[in-house]
């Protein structure tokens, strides 16, 4: 979910495709890149936005973050990816 007024809301559904990056540093260096096949956007539910903020938040935490972003975000889109393709690389020496 992300804003309906942000950047990526504008641009995503014009190329149909977003990529996904991620980089952990630890013990060993990894890197991690997804390209991501659009399938799906429509406007975001509250209870999206719940079940998506109580994967890492309860309590107290996630009450404030859904009011956070109900008062300061605005509307939200809701985008269904599905992974196209996977790179890989393990950098540590």
């Amino acid at each position: 979910m992300t804003s309906a007024t942000t950047r990526k809301t504008r641009l995503l559904p014009g190329s149909g495709m977003a990529t996904l990056v991620v980089h952990t540093v630890s013990l060993r260096t990894r890197f991690v890149s997804v390209d991501l096949e659009l399938m799906d956007r429509a406007p975001a539910t509250v209870q999206e936005a719940r079940a998506i903020a109580s994967r890492h938040l309860s309590g107290d935490a996630l009450e404030a973050n859904l009011q956070f972003a109900e008062y300061h975000l605005g509307e939200e889109e809701r985008f269904t990816v599905r992974p196209a393709r996977y790179r890989f690389a393990d950098l540590t020496r």
